[in-house]
């Protein structure tokens, strides 16, 4: 439906004595508009920018929504003067009358109030919701925000896209520096992993049985540990529904008097950073994101047992011991030390030999949380925009190693197979110049050495190198061409690795990929994954080193030695298993080139 109606926004300087004239200001400015901002619903926004903020390249900024923005803000300024021996915790009011510039003089905080003729109550909140989904999401906002409320279906629901749109971009004209292109937003990885988010029915009805399931066992001292397994492939929106259920479990107040214990754990170190930032963008404390040996260690066995534990990507828990972890199995340890664990899991995700899963413990975990009426599939792809045939071509090359015809994607789902990497990258480069796709890059199979330890044998980076051809591995230009100064440091740092603007020269490996989302996905499909023309189908061969320049990651080739004592080599799972994170990045393409001559011409010969 949509509306092309613009939205009313006044904006004002919040200077000593503002409020005794804000009423005629808005009147003066909207004369015959003003009732839909002083007497509607609305929602308003301070922001200000102190000394610290000034340091670190941002602004702070609160979101609030009000039926009477006079009051509202009234009652804003009044806690602002509340003395600071009586302030509640998370009082951000304050800051507006303490924080200080450059030149140590009081902030002048700005306020903007937004109306429109089509916000009731539902849109009015959903507006403030987006603002501080999109604001928690940028590096340029430090958000005094707190948790929001969601709304479901309601009448001019279809209105909401096209009014916040109109708004954003009235703030973004109005102040860049701030609030950035949604474009900008958009690519974020914080965004694509907000709480905030929408869910599915899918996703709805999973949340409700994860909380409901955690209450039970905080109030009745249930003494059997529940396992909730929430199982789907990449792209199924495992991740959304871990950062939803998690952050509201730790603000819900039906919980009364009982300070609930919840952590989330992730055995990933690009993850385990996203994480860790969206709950300080929450005001969350930094020790309830951990990995999971931290975690371990930190809770011995006979401690008081913890609430609930999130574990995503629980398919990289270690399943025997590695370095810091002297246990036999992480998931059993983690569970025994908590009333609920919650495993967001996906066999198919597999890297390592020290996480392979043999299938009999598999399908006990699984049994387990199926018996206790905590088996939760997920099963709707949401990443890839594209067809069924399509997601059905990719998983017949990494489940059943075989190439069959891939047709044009009727939903615009764009798959291309190159002949050169040169050509690759050029049109990866051609995607990420053009702002609605800037989030496309090139990534790897790990069939070239590597190592963050130490330097490359022969020149400054470790290279994914074909032929004459060559491009540094994900982290080597920063690591080798540091910034110069501590904010431009910062401004990067607090980047993925994917949204930093010279890894587009880069090659991007499966253990910096995983879990996050391209534009278009460049894929090499390194010298291991081979394509047999006599059987027509796809093999790993690990052995085509050491005299090559090429070298499989150590730690995804090899035996595994199962609980029963029987020796298996696991490589080719694993190399499949990279193969489909690789194949499933790209949420608008898939361009491809394959090493292996038979194997890029028999891609090339079925893609149509």
């Amino acid at each position: 439906m949509g509306t092309t109606i613009q939205p009313i926004i006044f904006k004002t300087q919040e200077t000593p004595g503002f409020l005794n004239s804000l009423e005629a200001s808005i009147k003066s400015k909207y004369p015959k508009d003003y009732d839909l901002l002083l007497n509607y619903p609305v929602v308003y926004i301070h922001t200000w920018q102190s000394y610290t903020d000034l340091l670190n390249g941002r602004f702070s900024i609160y979101i609030g929504e009000t039926n009477d923005i006079l009051q509202r803000t009234n009652n804003h300024w009044a806690e602002a003067r509340v003395p600071k021996a009586h302030r509640g915790k998370g009082n951000w009011q304050y800051h507006m009358v303490e924080d200080k510039d450059a030149n140590g003089n009081t902030v002048v905080p700005t306020l903007y109030i937004i109306g429109h003729q089509k916000m009731h109550k539902s849109l009015t909140l959903d507006i403030e919701n987006r603002l501080i989904d999109y604001c928690l999401a940028l590096q340029t906002a430090n958000c005094k925000n707190g948790r929001t409320n969601i709304q479901g279906d309601y009448s001019g629901c279809a209105d909401l896209d096209d009014i916040f749109g109109m708004i954003w971009r009235w703030l973004n004209g109005d102040n860049g520096s701030l609030f950035l292109s949604e474009t900008c937003v958009h690519k974020s990885a914080i965004y694509k992993a907000s709480p905030y988010h929408k869910l599915t029915p899918d996703q709805k009805a999973a949340k409700i049985q994860i909380l409901s399931r955690v209450k039970n066992a905080v109030f009745s001292n249930t003494a059997a540990a529940q396992l909730i397994m929430v199982e789907g492939e990449a792209g199924t929106g495992k991740t959304v529904l871990t950062t939803s259920t998690f952050f509201d479990l730790l603000e819900d107040p039906s919980f009364g008097n009982h300070q609930i214990s919840a952590y989330m754990l992730v055995n990933h170190s690009e993850q385990l950073a996203l994480y860790s930032t969206i709950a300080r963008n929450l005001g969350f404390p930094n020790d309830v994101v951990s990995n999971p040996t931290t975690f371990i260690n930190d809770h011995p066995l006979g401690s008081p047992k913890i609430d609930v534990v999130f574990v995503d990507e629980s398919h990289l828990l270690w399943s025997q011991g590695k370095q810091a972890y002297r246990g036999n199995n992480q998931l059993d340890d983690i569970m025994l030390r908590a009333k609920v664990t919650v495993i967001m899991f996906d066999e198919w995700q597999i890297l390592r030999k020290e996480q392979y899963l043999e299938q009999q413990v598999l399908l006990e975990k699984r049994a387990l949380a199926i018996s206790q009426g905590n088996y939760i599939p997920l099963n709707n792809q949401l990443r890839m925009a594209c067809c069924k045939a399509t997601m059905d071509w990719i998983d017949d090359i990494t489940k059943n190693g075989k190439v069959g015809i891939l047709n044009k994607d009727p939903k615009g789902y764009e798959v291309k197979v190159f002949d050169s990497p040169n050509d690759l990258h050029n049109a990866i480069k051609l995607k990420a110049s053009n702002s609605k796709t800037e989030l496309s890059r090139l990534i790897a199979s790990y069939d070239w050495p590597y190592s963050d330890s130490k330097l490359p044998p022969m020149g400054k980076y470790w290279n994914v190198k074909i032929g004459s051809w060559s491009l540094p591995w994900n982290r080597e230009l920063i690591r080798h061409n540091p910034p110069a100064t501590r904010r431009a440091k910062l401004k990067i740092t607090r980047l993925d690795w994917a949204e930093q603007p010279q890894t587009i020269d880069e090659v991007g490996s499966t253990f910096t990929i995983q879990g996050f989302d391209l534009a278009y996905a460049g894929v090499i499909i390194g010298p291991s994954v081979r394509y047999d023309t006599g059987t027509d189908s796809v093999y790993i061969d690990a052995n085509f080193g050491p005299s090559t320049p090429f070298k499989r990651y150590d730690e995804m080739i090899g035996n595994r030695t199962l609980s029963n004592g029987q020796t298996v080599d696991v490589t080719e799972t694993l190399a499949f298993n990279e193969l489909r994170i690789l194949l499933t990045r790209g949420t608008n393409g898939l361009y491809i080139y394959a090493v292996d001559d038979k194997l890029r011409k028999a891609l090339k010969n079925n893609v149509k």
